[in-house]
């Protein structure tokens, strides 16, 4: 994935936080926003989906530019959460399993957990903290629900 794509996408989640609308249902309309760090040194941007128990989301290692979605579920408790995650490539990286930090009138305010690559060999340290709750962009985007969730697709003339 080249920097303009990333760009783009990027682009997009702003324009949902542009419209400013509230986010509502413990984050089911919208996409929650954070920044932290993987391990000690890496910031990265962070988005996360909530759909009923399914999470979906991306996030992007700023340093090193790479780009990575994931998946996985929200506990019962509405808690924590277990996700899958994949690279540019859709090949399976790594897992992660975190806490959500929750507020009463602030859902999921800061995440805390253990990034595990996916040889087991590498387990570094998750920390986040939200900075925005994004307005639902269906309304935004002129595509289908398939393609707002899935891969990037590709910009013309690539």
């Amino acid at each position: 994935m080249n920097k303009v794509a990333i760009t783009f996408i990027w682009s997009l989640l702003f324009i949902g936080f542009a419209a400013s609308a509230q986010v509502e249902d413990k984050g089911r309309d919208g996409v929650l926003y954070y920044q932290g760090k993987l391990g000690n040194k890496e910031p990265l941007e962070f988005n996360l989906r909530i759909n009923k128990k399914e999470v979906i989301g991306s996030y992007i290692l700023k340093n090193q530019s790479k780009f990575y979605t994931y998946k996985g579920r929200l506990n019962q408790e509405q808690t924590a959460i277990g996700i899958v995650i994949y690279d540019e490539n859709q090949d399976y990286v790594a897992t992660a399993e975190a806490k959500l930090v929750s507020l009463e009138d602030d859902f999921a305010k800061e995440i805390h957990g253990v990034w595990k690559s996916a040889d087991g060999f590498k387990v570094l340290k998750l920390d986040l903290k939200k900075v925005a709750e994004l307005a639902d962009l269906p309304a935004l985007l002129p595509c289908s629900s398939e393609d707002r969730l899935g891969v990037e697709r590709p910009l013309q003339g690539e």
